[in-house]
C-alpha cells in the first residue's frame, strides 16, 4: 500500500513539473507511463488481499464494467475537465467524483438496456437453433 502512495506522489510531482516546464504534452497520465502501470499493478495486488465473497449487488454492477470501458472515452469528451483543473482543488475533486459516478451510472444503465433487449432477442431467436434451447434455460430462463 505504501508503494502505491509513492507511485501516486511521483505522478503528482511529475505532473506539477510538467505544468511548470512542459517536456512533452500530457505524458504523465498516459496509460503507457511506467508509473501508471506500476500504480495499477499495486492497486490490483492490494485488492487481491480482500476476500469479499459473492455479493449479488457487486456481481450485477460488475457486469456493467465492460460497458464503462467501452463508453468512458466517448463520455469524457463532454466532461470539460480542462475548465475545472485550473481552478479550485476542491471543485476539481468534486467534479472528478461526480464524473466517475455519472459515467458509471450511465454505462450501467446502457448495460441494463442492452441486457433487456438481448433477452428479448434470445427469446425470439432461440427456438430457431434447437441446440441452444437448453443453454437458454440455464442462463436466461
Amino acid at each position: 500500500m505504501f508503494r502505491l502512495f509513492i507511485y501516486i506522489a511521483l505522478l503528482f510531482v511529475w505532473s506539477v513539473l510538467e505544468m511548470k516546464y512542459p517536456f512533452v504534452e500530457m505524458t504523465v497520465w498516459e496509460y503507457c507511463n511506467p508509473l501508471v502501470v506500476l500504480s495499477a499493478i499495486e492497486a490490483l495486488l492490494i485488492f487481491r488481499q480482500f476476500s469479499m465473497g459473492s455479493n449479488k449487488i457487486i456481481n450485477y454492477v460488475a457486469k456493467g464494467s465492460f460497458m464503462v470501458y467501452l463508453m468512458h472515452q466517448y463520455m469524457l469528451s463532454y466532461v470539460n475537465i480542462d475548465k475545472v483543473v485550473s481552478g479550485n482543488v476542491f471543485l476539481m475533486l468534486g467534479h472528478i467524483v461526480i464524473t466517475i459516478i455519472g459515467i458509471y451510472s450511465i454505462s450501467l444503465l446502457c448495460y441494463v438496456i442492452y441486457e433487456w433487449i438481448m433477452k428479448r432477442i434470445y427469446k425470439v431467436t432461440i427456438w430457431k437453433i434447437p441446440v441452444l434451447v437448453e443453454d437458454f434455460y440455464k442462463g436466461y430462463g
